[in-house]
């Protein structure tokens, strides 16, 4: 899978792979300029959680990656409708309120398909 660079999804993989590929010493990562203590470069769940992924599903940190902003992109609706419920919403307005809260951002997305306008 080829992710464009100006994203933040190939640091994090290539930071994953880093800490799997040098495991337990990690405590320098050299592909940031002339090279960084690895605590600098990212927080240390995101890696470890794709780590665990991996175990579990043996397929590219990629997709795994991009399926856990999925799975935390639901959760987030979840979460959104949850608090219309509590703020006293309607039915019609928490599933209104979640499906904004998955739909709206997808037009970033779409720009890779515009041309530019």
């Amino acid at each position: 899978m080829q992710l464009p660079q100006t994203s933040l999804i190939p640091t994090i993989v290539e930071v994953t792979t880093f800490i799997t590929l040098n495991w337990p010493h990690i405590w320098w990562f050299p592909n940031w300029y002339l090279g960084v203590p690895l605590r600098f470069v990212t927080g240390p769940i995101v890696p470890l959680i794709l780590i665990l992924l991996q175990q579990l599903f043996p397929v590219s940190f990629e997709i795994l990656y991009l399926g856990l902003i999925c799975a935390f992109w639901f959760f987030g609706a979840l979460g959104i409708a949850l608090l219309t419920k509590n703020l006293g919403g309607g039915k019609w307005q928490l599933w209104a309120s979640a499906a904004l809260f998955i739909l709206l951002p997808t037009h970033l997305f779409l720009l890779q398909y515009s041309n530019g306008l």
